[in-house]
């Protein structure tokens, strides 16, 4: 076997532990660093990404399947913090889904129309595939902005939650079909991916009348670990169930996360701060931090066609969320509007996604990936440091 020098390979974890704890406690105290935390995190990462690269790249890979299932489990904490009951279309309530897709409707008619821009200027890029791309938002970036804004369990965050997780979720399916089209034509497995939805629900009322009946009570009980290692091991089986569908597995990570959400559990539930803690405190920051430290500055600075392409993408990026949710905000405030307007623009991990398997499928060029990375970047950091300014914080609030 192979020696691993222990102290060389846990380094890179040593510094993402150890800076998601002084930055979570530096953000939540320092006035002048109300920023959030997941953005700290992505800064910190493109500090370690051009100070100790090359540090990073030889002993730090291992951390790239670490990063990945922060992705997933960021995925499932997001379904498992959407309120179901809100969803539900009542008379005298907030009809936060018509809502939420009538901005996603108004802003694919937008990114398509501008997307036919782009194929005026470049033949290369297929209008539908941008259309995909700009539609995106970054329910990772939006969640925990929410909730260290104590907006999360309010009808403002979730109508944005809403619109935001409508977003990623169709967006996700329509490229997942899209993607699986392209490379193998029409097939029997574009079709199966909309057997994920009855599959979450009949796991629901399996897992409903298990709990009901007496087995549960002498097989789980009260024992924390065994319902947790239930939930991973659900995780699991989605993240099958969705490759082989064709579909992205974080599709199938939200699913999960929105089936354990409908058993409504509270926030004070041990349970439900078991998950929490596994996320917050460990494999997300792995994720942001990562993500930080593996964007290449320099190859970005070396291509003046992805340079150029950035401030118009900008522009597309912010002009798609911002139209609709003015035009389409209802009875909000101009200025709570606006500031939900520039959350939704927030971009991250599924635009990369999307960005690449574009380029895999050869329907967007390479500088448009790098140019969509950077608008990444701004967004995430840009967007919600300014509906930090335009929104003040206050507690939790149910409707």
């Amino acid at each position: 076997m192979v020696p691993i020098d222990g102290q060389s390979v846990l380094l890179p974890l040593f510094w993402i532990l150890l800076s998601a704890f002084l930055l979570q406690r530096a953000t939540a105290h320092l006035p002048w660093l109300r920023i959030p935390t997941v953005i700290a995190y992505i800064l910190f990462g493109l500090f370690l990404g051009q100070t100790v690269s090359p540090i990073w790249k030889e002993q730090s890979g291992w951390l790239g399947g670490v990063s990945q299932f922060g992705l997933f489990y960021l995925m499932f904490l997001s379904g498992l913090e959407v309120d179901l009951r809100l969803l539900v279309p009542r008379r005298d309530g907030p009809k936060l889904l018509q809502k939420a897709l009538l901005l996603f409707a108004a802003t694919a008619v937008l990114s398509y129309a501008l997307a036919w821009g782009m194929h005026v200027i470049d033949p290369q890029i297929q209008p539908w595939m941008m259309m995909l791309i700009l539609s995106t938002t970054s329910l990772g970036i939006i969640l925990p902005v929410l909730k260290e804004r104590g907006l999360l369990r309010t009808v403002y965050g979730q109508t944005l939650l809403t619109a935001a997780l409508l977003a990623d979720l169709l967006t996700m399916l329509g490229i997942s079909v899209a993607a699986d089209w392209v490379k193998n034509g029409f097939s029997w497995r574009q079709l199966t991916v909309g057997l994920l939805i009855p599959l979450v629900a009949a796991f629901y009322v399996a897992i409903l009348r298990l709990y009901r009946s007496k087995f549960w009570d002498s097989w789980f009980g009260g024992n924390g670990v065994l319902k947790m290692q239930g939930v991973l091991a659900l995780l699991g089986l989605f993240g099958v169930m969705t490759d082989w569908t064709g579909s992205e597995p974080i599709l199938g990570s939200f699913l999960v996360g929105l089936l354990v959400s409908s058993f409504r559990l509270p926030e004070k539930n041990p349970l439900r701060q078991q998950m929490e803690s596994i996320g917050y405190s460990f494999v997300i920051p792995i994720f942001f931090v990562t993500v930080g430290a593996q964007f290449d500055l320099g190859a970005f600075f070396a291509s003046e066609t992805a340079r150029t392409w950035v401030p118009l993408l900008l522009l597309c990026a912010y002009g798609v969320k911002l139209l609709p949710m003015l035009w389409f905000g209802g009875a909000m405030p101009l200025r709570e509007r606006l500031a939900g307007g520039l959350l939704l623009s927030s971009r991250m991990t599924l635009v990369i996604v999307a960005a690449s398997i574009g380029v895999q499928l050869h329907v967007i060029p390479r500088e448009i990936e790098e140019a969509m990375l950077v608008v990444g970047i701004v967004t995430c950091i840009c967007s919600p440091l300014l509906f930090s300014l335009m929104k003040k914080a206050h507690g939790p609030l149910r409707p």
